[in-house]
């Protein structure tokens, strides 16, 4: 219980050099006295290494909520926890969006991610996230292709997507919409359905 106390105190204090805590925050959110909150989230993204990464993961999956004064009621924690990820792992962007995450972590990823960084994902990396079987993240990852790639790339993965042997609705609709529209007016819509994701 001094322990949690300690973190409470160490995440509550003012910014400063705290790195002294890492291993504390590790132990205590290791063993889910802390719930899920955006807290230790902003405090490993800011302290910690990519080897977290799997820690951030787990305190996701196990979704505390309601059971520690530090847990979010709303989405605060996963915004945190990809901003997190992504400051660990800045050149990872493959490795980050192939994580074996919670959902609502991964639309959080794949949302996240800096558009110079999923431009630069192969077209293979791309299909899979378009061949998701969760709905929410398919769509999230077709409306980051239409604001992230240039036209020609979109029309080579409309065209390797129409060919593959499974296809879904919503990306075929999203990639031809973002083909067919004038681009600021597309990118217009596609911000607007990203905001609201």
């Amino acid at each position: 219980m001094a322990d949690t106390l300690k973190v409470v105190r160490v995440f509550l204090a003012s910014p400063g050099d705290l790195a002294s805590e890492l291993p504390l925050v590790r132990a205590v959110l290791a063993k889910g006295f802390v719930g899920y909150s955006k807290y230790p989230m902003e405090f490993l993204g800011k302290h910690g290494s990519w080897s977290d990464v799997e820690l951030i993961v787990s305190a996701a999956a196990r979704q505390f909520r309601g059971l520690s004064i530090l847990s979010d009621e709303d989405d605060n924690a996963y915004d945190a926890a990809a901003r997190a990820i992504y400051a660990l792992g800045r050149n990872k962007t493959r490795d980050i969006l192939t994580l074996d995450a919670p959902t609502k972590l991964r639309q959080r990823l794949i949302e996240w991610c800096p558009n110079s960084q999923f431009a630069r994902l192969s077209n293979m990396s791309l299909r899979s996230l378009l061949h998701s079987n969760i709905d929410s993240e398919r769509r999230i990852a077709v409306l980051k292709c239409l604001r992230a790639l240039p036209r020609k790339r979109i029309v080579e993965l409309m065209d390797q997507y129409m060919a593959s042997e499974h296809r879904y609705y919503n990306v075929v609709y999203w990639l031809d919409f973002g083909l067919s529209v004038p681009r600021t007016r597309m990118l217009a819509l596609v911000s607007e359905e990203l905001d609201g994701a």
